[in-house]
């Protein structure tokens, strides 16, 4: 808005000043030809008006001419006023648009850490409910069923493997040795329950 009033007012300095210039050359040229005109028919006898009428001449001329200069210094100062705005308005769209690019460098980054922690809560989320989908064993109770009852295979069964644990079963938990691998193995946390891991650990 203010670009185009200034754009307006230089317009109509420049309009007016052409104005001036051209009523001024009229006025003078008029006068020239006056003053041509009566030499030409009183070249031999001059009157008192031929000299009392260039004397005013020469003063309207003089006249004119501060107006004119004027006129252009307006003229100047308006077209530099506009040069002036027209580079702050550049600068300001620079800052803006520089601007508008961190704070899109900022939400990205922001989105990026946000993204990540959501993956973490998911993979977090994920091991629960496998947990979960083991049945929530408990270490301690796995190795107190091996101790007592692991010639039958019994921890076999709690943890999920029921084949192993029907043959440890039949064969009295390997003859002994295969039961005391197991009781090895769960107390080193070595042996999980099947498809996931224990919700109780030492």
């Amino acid at each position: 808005m203010k670009k185009n009033l200034l754009l307006a007012l230089s317009a109509v300095v420049i309009f007016a000043s052409s104005c001036q210039r051209k009523q001024m050359a009229y006025f003078q040229k008029s006068q020239h030809e006056t003053f041509n005109s009566v030499a030409k028919t009183e070249s031999n006898q001059p009157s008192k008006e031929n000299l009392t009428t260039t004397p005013i001449i020469n003063e309207a001329v003089v006249a004119s001419e501060p107006v004119a200069i004027a006129s252009n210094q307006a003229t100047e100062e308006v077209v530099a006023l506009v040069q002036t705005e027209t580079i702050k308005t550049k600068i300001a769209e620079q800052q803006i648009a520089v601007t508008k690019a961190e704070n899109v460098k900022k939400v990205s980054f922001g989105a990026k850490i946000k993204a990540i922690k959501q993956v973490a809560k998911a993979q977090k989320e994920a091991k629960k409910n496998t947990a979960a989908v083991a049945g929530g064993k408990s270490q301690v109770v796995a190795l107190v069923l091996s101790i007592l009852l692991g010639g039958l295979g019994i921890h076999r069964f709690y943890l999920g493997y029921t084949g192993i644990g029907i043959i440890q079963l039949l064969t009295l938990g390997g003859f002994g040795i295969w039961a005391l691998i197991d009781i090895i193995r769960i107390a080193m946390g070595t042996l999980k329950p099947k498809g996931g891991d224990y919700d109780v650990k030492f």
